[in-house]
C-alpha cells in the first residue's frame, strides 16, 4: 500500500482545497497521507499563488530565503533563481491551463504523466462557481444580460465529469458554491442533472467503453448509510451535502457542496466529518508578527504613548528599515508544524486497479507560509 496517495486538482484556484489535502496527515508520526501531483488552473493570478505553495512544499523544511521572500527583502524571481530544482517541480505540478475541448488530449496526457502507475489515487475540484454563485448569478441577472442562459460555465462540471469518464479515478470529491443546489438553466433546477451524470458519467456522456462506468455518491458531513443515488432516484435532502466550514472548526462562515464519488466496484463506505468547537480568526492569526501595511508611504500619525508599528520591507520615505520578521514566520511555522494533526474519520482507501487505456499574492492579500484566512460571505 503506497504511502501517500496521488491527487489530481481540477479547476484549482490559487489552491485551497489541494492546500487541505497535502496539509492532511495521520498517524502519530504525522505521515502526509495525499501528494497533488498535478493542479490545474486557468487563472494567472491564482496560478501564481499556486506554483508558490507548490514550491514551499518541494522542501521538507523550508530554507531561510522563503522566509525572506515573505519579508519582502528577496524578490520571487531571486528565491526560484536560488533553488532552480523546487522550481521546476513546482511548474511541473503547478499547470496553468484552460479545461475545455481545445486541448483535451494534453490534459489526458498531463495527468496520465502525473499518475505513473498509480492505482489508487484522488480526483478532486469544481468548475468555475460564478454561474452558480447566488451573488453571481444576481449580478448577471440584473443586467437583464440575455446571456445568462447560454454561459457556458453551466456547464464546465461536464468537463469534470469527460475526466471523470475518461480516467475512471476510484474516488472524486467534488465541491462548489452553496448556490449550485439552486441553480437553474431554462428554467429547471441543474443539480439533479449533475448528481445524475455523476452517478454514471460515461452514459452521460456517450462515451464509447465507459457506460457502464458507476459511482455511489456521498455527503461528507452526515453518516454514509447508502449511497445518495440508488436505482437513478435523486437524493431528497440536497442540503445534507452542505459544508458549513464554521462548524469544523474554521474561523469563518464559508458553505460549499461537497460530492464525494467511490467508484461502485470499491465496496467501502466513507466515514462522515465530525463537528468541532468554534474557532476565533483571533486563534488562528494572533502569533503573526505584527507589521504595518506598506501601501502607504507615510509614517504612522504620531499619538501619545502609541509605538509604531514596523514596517514588512523598506519603503520610499520611510524612516524605518527593513525589519527582520522572516525568522518570527520561521519560529512560527515550526511551532504549527510539531502540532498533531489527527483526522475525524479515516479516509477511503480502495483497493482497485485503474481501467487501462486511460506568485505573487494577489494585490490585497498577505502572503503568511502557514494559513490563509479570507472573508466571504456564506452563499456565495
Amino acid at each position: 500500500m503506497p504511502s501517500t496517495f496521488p491527487v489530481i486538482d481540477l479547476f484549482a484556484g490559487p489552491g485551497g482545497l489541494g492546500e487541505g489535502f497535502s496539509a492532511f496527515t495521520a498517524g502519530a508520526g504525522g505521515a502526509h497521507g495525499f501528494d497533488v501531483r498535478l493542479s490545474i488552473e486557468m487563472d494567472a493570478v491564482a496560478h501564481q499563488t499556486l506554483l508558490l505553495r507548490k514550491f514551499f512544499r518541494a522542501f521538507d523544511e523550508p530554507p531561510d530565503h522563503y522566509y525572506a521572500y515573505i519579508a519582502g527583502t528577496l524578490t520571487r524571481d531571486e528565491l526560484f533563481a536560488r533553488y532552480p530544482e523546487q522550481h521546476r517541480l513546482a511548474g511541473r505540478c503547478a499547470w496553468q491551463a484552460e479545461l475545455g475541448r481545445r486541448n483535451q488530449g494534453t490534459v489526458t496526457k498531463r495527468i496520465n504523466i502525473a499518475l505513473g502507475e498509480a492505482e489508487r489515487w484522488a480526483l478532486i475540484g469544481g468548475p468555475p462557481c460564478q454561474a452558480y454563485s447566488l451573488v453571481g448569478r444576481s449580478r448577471m441577472q440584473s443586467r437583464t444580460n440575455p446571456e445568462f442562459e447560454k454561459d457556458h460555465r453551466h456547464f464546465l462540471y461536464r468537463e469534470y465529469l469527460r475526466i471523470v469518464a475518461r480516467h475512471c479515478p476510484p474516488v472524486f470529491l467534488m465541491e462548489n458554491v452553496k448556490g449550485l443546489l439552486s441553480a437553474t438553466h431554462g428554467g429547471e433546477n441543474i443539480f439533479p442533472r449533475i448528481l445524475s451524470d455523476l452517478h454514471q458519467p460515461g452514459r452521460a456522456l456517450r462515451m464509447r467503453g465507459r457506460t457502464r462506468l458507476t459511482y455511489r455518491l456521498f455527503p461528507l458531513v452526515e453518516p454514509a448509510q447508502r449511497s445518495l443515488i440508488d436505482t437513478a432516484e435523486i437524493i431528497e435532502d440536497p442540503e445534507s451535502l452542505v459544508v458549513r466550514a464554521e462548524q469544523f472548526g474554521i474561523p469563518q462562515a464559508r458553505h460549499r457542496v461537497f460530492v464525494l464519488g467511490i467508484r461502485e466496484d470499491i465496496r467501502a463506505t466513507p466515514g462522515h466529518l465530525q463537528t468541532s468547537g468554534s474557532v476565533h480568526v483571533s486563534d488562528v492569526v494572533a502569533d503573526l508578527p505584527r507589521i504595518r501595511s506598506t501601501l502607504s508611504r507615510e509614517d504612522d500619525s504620531p499619538r501619545p504613548g502609541a509605538p509604531q508599528l514596523p514596517r514588512c520591507a523598506t519603503s520610499p520615505g520611510s524612516r524605518h528599515r527593513s525589519i527582520p520578521i522572516s525568522e518570527q514566520l520561521r519560529a512560527r511555522h515550526a511551532r504549527r508544524s510539531t502540532r498533531s494533526h489527527r483526522p475525524h474519520s479515516a479516509p477511503v482507501t480502495p483497493g482497485c486497479r485503474t481501467p487501462a487505456g486511460l506568485q505573487n499574492s494577489p494585490p490585497g492579500t498577505v502572503r503568511t507560509p502557514a494559513v490563509s484566512v479570507t472573508t466571504r460571505p456564506a452563499d456565495t
